[in-house]
């Protein structure tokens, strides 16, 4: 087996220091059975449980997971905890910001966990539970497979294929927007227009509670569907006034 340029890069490994280690399936194996019968399972970044799934589907190993796979993402949590809750930094900048001794290099599998354990004890625990993650590695197939998640102040849908752009945001379910805090149904006030290649946004109004702002993610599965990642919270008048300037000005 060739191991990837990138992987020597960035691990620092050759396949020399994979000799008469155990292949992939055996490794899997014997993490999933440490993690025991009910993990909830932890990463610095969204990547790891995804990438995990993928080669044990190349190596063809049965998934334990469940469906939705929901996790911590700690570098969420950390950015929610001290910084603004959108910012993303790397493992070795909350290390530093966190002044934990940097006693071991990064980019190793269980120098990084020990790193991220380290981090999560400057965390909240309830936060980790309530503000989970979930898992793009398995999309839903059809309507009954939809995922909807609810948070403390905002909810989050992922949508079953759609075949492009335009027929995801004209469905019934980009047209119709609830309140994330009430669940009533809102008037659309501002109608979906692009932010970027892939994003969009909308504004929309509570009765109860006031502005909605909806951002859709238009993600591409394959070359022939698309999936829509929606999420709703409530937003100030100030900020509904920027998303009015803003459309205005397109």
């Amino acid at each position: 087996n060739t191991l990837h340029y990138m992987t020597r890069k960035v691990i620092h490994i050759s396949k020399e220091d994979l000799r008469n280690q155990p292949k992939f399936p055996q490794a899997a194996a014997d993490f999933l059975e440490w993690c025991g019968e009910d993990p909830y399972y932890c990463s610095w970044g969204p990547s790891d449980l995804t990438e995990l799934q993928r080669n044990m589907a190349w190596h063809k190993m049965e998934s334990p997971f469940p469906y939705p796979l929901l996790y911590c993402d700690l570098q969420k949590i950390f950015s929610k905890t001290f910084q603004d809750g959108k910012a993303r930094i790397s493992l070795a900048a909350a290390v530093e910001m966190l002044n934990i001794p940097a006693t071991e290099d990064f980019h190793g599998a269980l120098s990084d966990a020990r790193y991220t354990a380290l981090i999560a004890s400057f965390l909240d625990p309830h936060d980790m539970q309530t503000f989970s993650s979930v898992d793009y590695y398995r999309l839903p197939s059809k309507k009954s497979e939809e995922i909807l998640l609810t948070y403390p102040t905002y909810t989050k849908y992922i949508s079953r294929p759609f075949p492009n752009r335009s027929a995801a945001l004209s469905s019934k379910e980009a047209r119709t927007t609830f309140c994330p805090s009430c669940g009533k149904r809102c008037e659309k006030k501002i109608r979906w227009f692009p932010i970027g290649p892939r994003n969009s946004i909308c504004l929309s109004l509570c009765p109860d509670c006031g502005f909605v702002r909806s951002k859709a993610r238009i993600r591409p599965e394959g070359e022939k569907s698309v999936y829509l990642i929606r999420t709703d919270r409530l937003c100030s008048e100030m900020e509904a006034e920027t998303i009015y300037q803003t459309r205005k000005s397109k």
